[in-house]
């Protein structure tokens, strides 16, 4: 019996069965698992325990494996209000393309109210079929206005959720103008990193990179290990469009989950996530 070790549950106490073995005798053993859709990429380490009979230790190994993540889609999303809003029927198009490099799972979008009883949401639910890179999907939102809000503008907030791919959902509140109202097109920031070692040798790691957004980048968050470590605030940045990202942190687990969480101005967030292990000396 051979049972593995690992920090990953997915790989851990899996138990291949290979029997009797006699001299210069070879077995192959396979145990299947499912890949979830959202995995991110990381590098595990298995440690390998063979065993008799009687649970006596044979030997022990390990090897190294790397789980590599799907590309992913990135969403941006168009409403058009009508250019004059009053009580009765509303009808507000709305437009999301996958600007990302990977296919979507089915696609919904929320309209929340924020009217109270002046808004009665018909058409508040929609789902959008799988969009592939580059691919633009239409539909409409429905709501019954009864009466005009007194600032003049319709309190909303829109919620773009991926089936299959969590962290690529946005949510933005919005103001919508009664008369001549904007259209609203925007797209979360986009997080570009530099290569991002799986297994970093020492107890720092060094990360390089950008953040881009047509915009404007609010700020940066960075989660290690479900702490937060840094924060930076772009607002009085002479350029946020395009800012440049350099931090070094400090492995405190021998896996390390990072997330970096970055805001427009209008608090629309992209999230990115890093598993990084810490070598054995």
């Amino acid at each position: 019996m051979a049972t593995t070790t690992s920090d990953n549950e997915l790989l851990d106490d899996r138990q291949f069965a290979y029997g009797l073995l006699q001299a210069g005798e070879a077995k192959t053993w396979y145990i299947p698992f499912k890949l979830s859709s959202n995995l991110i990429s990381r590098n595990d380490r298995v440690d390998v325990t063979f065993t008799d009979a009687n649970q006596n230790n044979l030997a022990t190994d390990h090897f190294d494996l790397t789980l590599a993540e799907a590309a992913t889609p990135a969403f941006q999303y168009r409403l058009s209000p009508p250019q004059n809003i009053t009580t009765g029927k509303v009808s507000l198009p709305v437009t999301v393309t996958n600007r990302g490099k990977g296919t979507s799972g089915k696609v919904s979008l929320l309209l929340k109210n924020g009217e109270g009883k002046r808004i009665f949401l018909n058409k508040a639910r929609l789902s959008l079929a799988e969009l592939k890179p580059g691919q633009s999907h239409e539909a409409a939102f429905e709501f019954d206005l009864k009466e005009l809000p007194l600032d003049g503008d319709l309190d909303l907030s829109l919620d773009v959720i991926d089936g299959t791919y969590s962290l690529v959902g946005l949510n933005q509140k919005l103001k919508i103008a009664l008369k001549g109202a904007a259209e609203v097109d925007n797209a979360a920031p986009s997080i570009q990193l530099q290569q991002v070692p799986l297994v970093a040798t020492g107890s720092r790691l060094s990360l390089q990179g950008q953040l881009v957004d047509q915009g404007g980048v609010k700020d940066l968050i960075v989660l290690l290990n479900d702490k937060k470590v840094f924060y930076k605030n772009y607002l009085r940045e002479a350029q946020r469009t395009q800012v440049p990202v350099s931090l070094e942190l400090d492995l405190s687990k021998e896996v390390n989950r990072v997330i970096l969480i970055s805001r427009d101005d209008q608090n629309v967030d992209a999230k990115k996530a890093i598993f990084v292990r810490r070598a054995k000396p």
